[in-house]
């Protein structure tokens, strides 16, 4: 999957984990020394939060969705989540 097929396949996406809701903003995808980064907001009816996401660059975009599930549910259980604001 290549940068912008990823950006394609979450930009505007719904994330359900639980009981919230949230939207996925891309900003960009990024690929840097055989990782890829992408910058993204999610956007849930109380909250905005800006993160990065480390990736390997053959990730898929569900792989992306189950780390932001899991972020959401312990923030500290992922070493592949950055909160930036």
């Amino acid at each position: 999957m290549t940068p912008g097929e990823l950006f394609a396949a979450l930009d505007g996406r719904e994330l359900n984990p639980g009981s919230d809701r949230f939207l996925i903003e891309v900003f960009s995808v990024s690929d840097q020394a055989g990782q890829r980064w992408v910058q993204l907001a999610l956007e849930g009816a109380e909250s905005r939060r800006l993160l990065t996401v480390r990736l390997k660059t053959g990730d898929s975009a569900q792989h992306v969705l189950l780390l932001l599930s899991s972020w959401l549910r312990d923030p500290a259980g992922t070493t592949e989540v950055f909160n930036v604001a």
